[in-house]
């Protein structure tokens, strides 16, 4: 039987944005967004419309690996994933949270902003200005490091929700 973990971790997402001009590629925990050609970037002149067209990418490409990971499971555990509320109420307010759990990351350049909510939902904001002020390498760094940023916030904040829940091992849980 192989290593769960390892399939995990060799899975790779491929998607291609509404437009068919961004695309991101998932592979294990890592994420790149990239431009399908040298002219998508600079065919770009609306902030919005890009932040839009990334966000959607984004939104696709995890959603895409949820599914990856349940197949996975399904196929080489005999874990079973229930798609409905927990039937204990603390797990169900914990899946609630967790659900609803949001954290924000930020390029090193301000540029950038990228909120996520339950590894679920992507949204990209732009700095009006920045597709004159950057070129395609330089946008997509900004954007690599705000990705990076958020998820770097949303694993801190689903560590502390986690704890808040469940408690530290040896430990009983907060009240």
């Amino acid at each position: 039987m192989p290593d769960l973990a390892a399939l995990l971790a060799r899975m790779t997402v491929r998607v291609t944005s509404p437009d068919g001009r961004v695309r991101a590629e998932l592979r294990g925990r890592r994420v790149a967004v990239s431009f399908a050609s040298a002219e998508a970037y600079s065919g770009y002149r609306d902030a919005t419309v890009l932040a839009s067209q990334v966000s959607a990418v984004l939104t696709s490409a995890y959603a895409a690996a949820d599914r990856g990971r349940r197949r996975l499971v399904d196929e080489h555990t005999s874990l079973h994933v229930e798609d409905g509320p927990h039937w204990d109420p603390g797990r169900r307010r914990l899946h609630e949270e967790w659900d609803a759990l949001q954290a924000v990351g930020e390029s090193s350049g301000g540029r950038v902003r990228v909120t996520v909510v339950g590894l679920r939902e992507w949204r990209v904001a732009i700095v009006a200005g920045t597709l004159q002020r950057l070129n395609a390498a330089r946008f997509l760094g900004e954007l690599d490091a705000a990705v990076s940023d958020a998820r770097r916030a949303y694993a801190e904040a689903l560590y502390d929700l986690k704890t808040a829940h469940l408690g530290r091992l040896g430990e009983p849980r907060r009240p």
